[in-house]
């Protein structure tokens, strides 16, 4: 039993190889760092034309939503010398990179003097320079599946601590977001009509969830410590806000035991 559950385990966990997260939510190129960071990863670094083509399918299923995603590339220290977010030491020019990629600008780009310091693929695969308050969307290189801790759940709670990243997706609004899914029967949703999170067990009744409405400045995501609201949960923890009803504060990162935990989700 304990071999079988271990094994379950690392499939859960571990299995996927290094990949990219697309993420279909139009922010500003701090925040677009920022998100890729509560994923567990960072902004992807178009340094060559097979990782654009690698992104290129992923950013098309989101056309309707992203007029183009972030390049990782930035000017905002020395006009006219576009360095690496990772790595400062590797700039581009005009022309190409220092790895010889010839960079695809849209004709008359780069233009935007000091007030367009960050650069954006667009949909045509042509390269832009874009103020860096532009909102648009981005990708994310994660070294892994992305798994959630939540912590302050009851000891009993009905609820799963761990939360794998699916490519599952749902509507919301005039976009998609994607679900996580717990490691025994949990899966954390959105709902567009009540515009909140939800929490489900595929083991209970309907009758026990949990919920969020708090994530306006997360994201879209309930990444970080936030506020939950349980509903029939197993025991009474937090603050009794209504019958059977109890709301506590609860946090949800990919930070793991040994590691910072921030207020926002990062580490």
């Amino acid at each position: 039993m304990e071999t079988r559950w271990i094994s379950s385990y690392k499939k859960f966990c571990f299995t996927l190889e290094p990949n990219t997260i697309f993420m279909p939510e139009n922010m500003i190129f701090d925040n677009s760092r920022l998100m890729c960071r509560k994923l567990g990863g960072s902004m992807q670094v178009v340094s060559s034309k097979e990782i654009q083509d690698k992104i290129a399918p992923r950013f098309e299923q989101f056309y309707n939503y992203c007029r183009s995603y972030w390049a990782g590339w930035t000017d905002e220290k020395h006009e006219w010398y576009y360095y690496d977010i990772h790595n400062h030491s590797r700039f581009l020019d005009n022309v190409s990179s220092s790895n010889g990629f010839e960079v695809p600008w849209n004709p008359g780009e780069p233009s935007g003097d000091n007030a367009e310091n960050c650069i954006e693929v667009l949909q045509n695969g042509a390269w832009n320079d874009a103020s860096c308050f532009t909102t648009t969307c981005t990708a994310c290189e994660v070294p892994k599946k992305p798994v959630f801790v939540m912590r302050g759940l009851c000891p009993k709670s009905n609820f799963d601590s761990m939360y794998a990243w699916t490519r599952v997706m749902i509507p919301a609004g005039s976009r998609e977001k994607y679900t996580l899914r717990g490691f025994s029967g949990t899966f954390l949703s959105w709902d567009d009509i009540k515009h909140q999170w939800n929490l489900t067990s595929t083991t209970r009744n309907q009758y026990v969830h949990a919920f969020n409405n708090e994530t306006d400045n997360h994201g879209g995501y309930p990444f970080g410590t936030q506020n939950w609201y349980f509903v029939n949960d197993t025991c009474d923890w937090g603050i009794q806000v209504g019958p059977d009803i109890f709301k506590q504060e609860v946090s949800l990162s990919t930070c793991l035991d040994h590691q910072f935990n921030c207020h926002d989700g990062t580490w």
